[in-house]
């Protein structure tokens, strides 16, 4: 199961083949749905093409997770809901798993406000509170580095009542 961000594209392609093994159509007006957490099912957001890029049993899912149905912390099935194999449906099968949010590089790259990521937000905690500041009076210039010193993470100015006004951000 791969974990994606919320709000992603995912994108699963399967095969569908006869009693031979041979590459086969998923007939039968075919449709898939998407069930979160085994329990409630949605087609909102979700592309099915048959015979992806004209190859003949391979198929492909694109489901758009940016839909409120689509919650981070769930996983998801992708099942088929209508559809034939050989004259065979196919209905229940799961042709993909995939969760929303679950591993801790998905919850880092999650936009917590604007477009500031949980990761640059935690950049810029940690300068704010464990790093260095620079505090040139004379211009009123405040620079708070980050961790290694490397870089100027937060670049302000003060007034003449210790007000201050964030003129840049390097929270790469």
């Amino acid at each position: 199961m791969i974990d994606y961000i919320p709000g992603a594209t995912v994108v699963i392609r399967f095969n569908t083949e006869d009693q031979t093994g041979a590459p086969i159509t998923l007939a039968g007006t075919p449709a898939v749905s998407v069930y979160k957490n085994s329990v409630t099912e949605t087609t909102v957001g979700v592309t099915l093409t048959v015979d992806f890029d004209g190859h003949t049993g391979l198929h492909s899912v694109a489901i758009d997770t940016s839909d409120a149905f689509y919650t981070a912390g769930s996983v998801f099935d992708v099942v088929i809901t209508t559809g034939t194999v050989s004259g065979i449906s196919a209905v229940g099968d799961v042709v993909g798993t995939f969760s929303l949010g679950l591993t801790p590089a998905a919850v880092f790259a999650q936009v917590i406000e604007g477009s500031t990521t949980f990761l640059e937000a935690q950049r810029a905690v940690l300068a704010g509170d464990a790093n260095d500041v620079t505090v040139n009076t004379g211009s009123g210039v405040v620079i708070i580095k980050s961790q290694d010193g490397g870089k100027d993470r937060v670049t302000a100015t003060t007034d003449v009542d210790g007000n201050r006004t964030v003129t840049g951000r390097d929270l790469s």
